[in-house]
């Protein structure tokens, strides 16, 4: 698949390559394609947040309750840690 990039895009990632921090353009771009991923998952995240606070569904936590909160989930992890398959 052919892309067509701004001038001042082509020298960035010209300049990656040029510079050794990516191989080739066409791991630049999916570097890049990574990255943007990852930002519009990070706003999702974001306004999903913020229309939770706004219809009410979240929970205050005095610093007793967070505490245990945070024991629970980090036993919540450690037991899926213990049961999760090895990777190989």
């Amino acid at each position: 698949m052919s892309t067509e990039l701004s001038p001042e895009n082509e020298r960035f990632i010209a300049d990656l390559v040029a510079a050794g921090n990516s191989n080739s353009r066409d791991e630049a771009l999916d570097a890049d394609v990574d990255l943007l991923k990852q930002q519009v998952s990070t706003l999702e995240a974001i306004d999903n947040g913020r229309r939770q606070l706004d219809s009410g569904e979240f929970h205050e936590y005095d610093d007793e309750s967070l505490k245990l909160r945070l024991g629970q989930l980090k036993q919540d992890v450690g037991q899926h840690s213990q049961t999760a398959p090895e990777a190989k």
